[in-house]
């Protein structure tokens, strides 16, 4: 985002209520970080027992990477570009064995079985340099052969800690550091500084591979059975446990510590701290504040609540102050706001504009501008919403986690279930009630195509001939009508509402984003999840999408048939209770026909 590292660094210091850090001002002066590290015992985990067979067809498919078999038929630049690296930091990297140096030099071209890697580094906000490592082999190796990380999201994450009373953090250091490469492999990962030649000898901490490799080293540790909640990142490990789980909590921790040190790894804190540990003093410790994947965590009375992390705060509090952006950080800013607004409760869809930009910056750059362009322009509508999301989540309260939600595929779940349609000449809905009343709704398109608006009215502004006959934008803002509808009436707390949809883009953005409000692609689709939001935080009303085959939707005839009715308003009818599909026979995309259901939209490229 074009922040000094220095002044974030000091801003993170200053909202933590600690003095300004003492950074040099040329990074290139600053400490290589490179730990001193003792190498994985890859044989030691792989023969560790697991408590899912998943977990080790997980670790042998990832450990393909550290074979040659996988590289074999790869082709890549037959040239070794020159590095340009300080002494000081090529003989710390060589002595503390991330790099030796080759025991043979190479001719040019290379041989086939011969591949160069990049090395350089970057400053992090501790004022101290990172080594990057990046292979030539990150280019023919291609993102989808690369195997797939499984993991609960992050709202499943909170929603399993929202009860948990102990919360205990383990860290790997320099974990990529401490996963040997074997000989065979070396020669895929060369280097050239001035003359000599070097090769890494531990997993590049830029290949395309790496997190796949170390998430599954880091799955099959900590893979044990337990009923308190475990989750990883990588290199970090969360041990929580609930009231009444105490015993299940400290076994959990020790059982994996001894599996670290069987692994041979070294943590923070390390192992000999925590064995050291009491029952008691462990549990004392799992009692506090912490903060873990950018999100900080604290008890209050029976729960615990979520805000974002110091470090994601004064990131964006700086990139809002600059008055100037590139296209790489603007998105990146962006990119910023969407995961912390991910942490709190406020509604999505009030995103949507930054969205548009954020897409519209990628679509630029596909054209041939340079991500590191001068932002061309940014609409008034988007700037207003990064003003307005910006001051709220610098704010950064405290939110309680949003509850999991059951989501049976019973009709006698639901307290209503509708059936909606839309047509070029308007809309059309049947409602079925719990109590066996069935009504009818309706509403003509005031012109041919024309839509109304959130009033019901006609949209002032809007040409006669508006796209709103396209079911992209007629069959969001027909939902959009019952619900208004429906809250006109009032909707009572705690009712649980199904919509069956003939449009399979309504459903579907509920699995990529969530049921009760995300940012759908285009307006109409956004307006819509917008209401369910708030219909679901702030009046705790439940409004679920389900879609059903054009041909079986009930609904047809309503959106297409309206007699001699001209009225301007919704038309509304008692009717006698046709055959109505079963909601078992509708597909419920991202609800699982099971009994829980996360609530929660799912980062991803927009």
């Amino acid at each position: 985002m074009g922040l000094s590292i220095s002044e974030l660094h000091d801003e993170i210091r200053r909202m933590q209520g600690l003095p300004p850090g003492q950074i040099h001002g040329d990074p290139s002066r600053w400490p290589l970080h490179l730990k001193d590290v003792t190498l994985a015992d890859i044989p030691a985990i792989k023969a560790m027992p697991s408590a899912k067979t998943s977990t080790a067809v997980d670790l042998n498919r990832a450990l393909e990477y550290l074979e040659e078999g996988i590289f074999r038929f790869y082709h890549t630049a037959r040239t070794i570009s020159s590095t340009k690296m300080q002494q000081d930091d090529l003989l710390m990297a060589v002595r503390k064995g991330k790099f030796e140096r080759c025991p043979v030099g190479f001719e040019q071209p290379l041989a086939a079985d011969t591949h160069s890697m990049a090395v350089f580094w970057v400053p992090e906000h501790k004022g101290r340099r990172r080594l990057i490592t990046q292979p030539a082999l990150n280019g023919p190796v291609r993102k989808e052969t690369v195997p797939k990380i499984l993991r609960p999201s992050r709202l499943g994450i909170r929603q399993d800690l929202a009860a948990a009373r102990y919360m205990f953090q383990i860290d790997f250091d320099a974990f990529y550091e401490a996963i040997p490469l074997p000989e065979s492999v070396r020669n895929f990962f060369v280097f050239r500084v001035r003359s000599q030649f070097f090769r890494c000898c531990t997993l590049p901490t830029g290949a395309r591979w790496s997190v796949a490799v170390g998430q599954a080293i880091t799955s099959k540790i900590v893979d044990i059975d337990t009923p308190v909640f475990i989750h990883t990142m990588i290199d970090n490990i969360l041990i929580a446990g609930r009231i009444g789980q105490e015993g299940a909590f400290c076994s959990a921790v020790r059982r994996i510590v001894e599996r670290i040190k069987t692994a041979r790894l070294k943590t923070t804190p390390s192992t000999e701290e925590v064995e050291a540990l009491s029952d008691a003093r462990l549990l004392d410790l799992a009692k506090g504040p912490n903060t873990f994947l950018g999100e900080e965590y604290e008890w209050r009375e029976d729960r615990r609540v979520v805000r974002n992390s110091v470090k994601s705060v004064a990131k964006l509090k700086l990139a809002l102050q600059k008055t100037a952006y590139t296209n790489r950080q603007f998105v990146s800013m962006i990119a910023l706001i969407m995961y912390m607004l991910h942490t709190t409760r406020l509604n999505p869809a009030g995103s949507y504009y930054l969205m548009s930009v954020y897409r519209g910056i990628f679509a630029q750059v596909d054209r041939g501008r340079l991500w590191d362009e001068p932002l061309a322009f940014v609409s008034e509508k988007a700037k207003e919403a990064l003003a307005t999301l910006g001051e709220k989540l610098l704010r950064n309260d405290w939110w309680d986690i949003a509850p999991r939600i059951a989501t049976p595929m019973d009709d006698s779940a639901y307290d209503l279930i509708v059936y909606t349609d839309a047509s070029r000449m308007g809309w059309g809905a049947i409602l079925s009630w719990r109590d066996g009343t069935t009504e009818s709704m309706q509403q003509r398109w005031l012109s041919e195509g024309q839509p109304v608006n959130e009033e019901g009215l006609p949209a002032k502004g809007l040409a006669t001939h508006f796209a709103a006959k396209h079911s992209a934008h007629s069959e969001p803002r027909a939902v959009g009508c019952i619900l208004r509808e429906l809250r006109r009436e009032g909707i009572p707390r705690g009712t649980r509402n199904a919509i069956v949809t003939d449009h399979s883009a309504i459903a579907y953005a509920q699995r990529r984003l969530n049921g009760f409000g995300g940012i759908g692609r285009g307006y109409a689709l956004n307006k819509l999840y917008e209401q369910t939001n708030q219909l679901f935080h702030e009046e705790g009303v439940v409004v679920l999408f389900f879609y059903i085959n054009e041909k079986s939707n009930p609904a047809d005839t309503f959106s297409r048939n309206f007699g001699a009715d001209v009225e301007e308003g919704v038309l509304r009818r008692l009717i006698d209770g046709p055959s109505l599909p079963q909601l078992i026979q509708t597909a419920a995309f991202g609800l699982e026909r099971a009994e829980v259901r996360t609530v929660g939209f799912e980062a991803s490229r927009p």
